[in-house]
């Protein structure tokens, strides 16, 4: 574990009082909440840097998403599949787990703010997401997902998807 060092910061006299607020209705000291705020924030802008990710607005994304060609969503899947897996290959190299995928989806899921679920079945795992970014937006990223586990070797059984959700379930294989 790295040495912990401390730093100090300012907030204006409008700031801090809402800061105190909010750390109380969190059951945190002031400290901690600073601490968390800063950490989630340095890893959140690190990971994005680390991967050149560009932030797009949900009004600028949903617009993408709503003119994207239905006959296309296969297509931009596959292509958004194999960016993933190579990302994942950089920063891991090329023998991919199970686990490692799970990990890596999880971790940008919440980096990214977003409502996205592992649930521990018999022999599987069923991913569930909750957004509202539209139909679109659900078929693609299941079909995304789906792809990235069947590139190393698992088995989707299941993929489900509406307007603000989708779910798709993998098959736990031993690799």
């Amino acid at each position: 574990m790295a040495k912990k060092a401390q730093l100090n910061i300012r907030l204006d006299g409008k700031t801090l009082p809402i800061f105190n607020d909010i750390a109380k209705q969190m059951n945190l000291s002031p400290g901690t909440l600073g601490t968390q705020v800063v950490t989630q924030w340095v890893k959140f802008y690190y990971y994005k840097m680390q991967r050149g990710d560009v932030t797009l607005s949900k009004q600028v994304l949903s617009k993408f998403l709503e003119v994207l060609d239905k006959k296309r969503i296969e297509e931009a899947a596959m292509y958004a599949a194999k960016v993933m897996m190579d990302d994942i290959k950089t920063q891991k190299g090329n023998k991919i787990t199970y686990q490692t995928l799970v990990d890596h989806i999880l971790k940008w899921n919440k980096g990214n703010h977003l409502i996205f679920n592992k649930i521990e079945k018999d022999n599987c795992d069923m991913f569930l997401s909750k957004h509202d970014l539209g139909y679109n937006w659900s078929e693609l990223e299941c079909k995304i997902y789906a792809k990235v586990f069947q590139s190393i070797g698992q088995t989707v059984i299941n993929t489900e998807f509406e307007d603000n959700i989708f779910s798709f379930e993998v098959v736990r294989h031993k690799k």
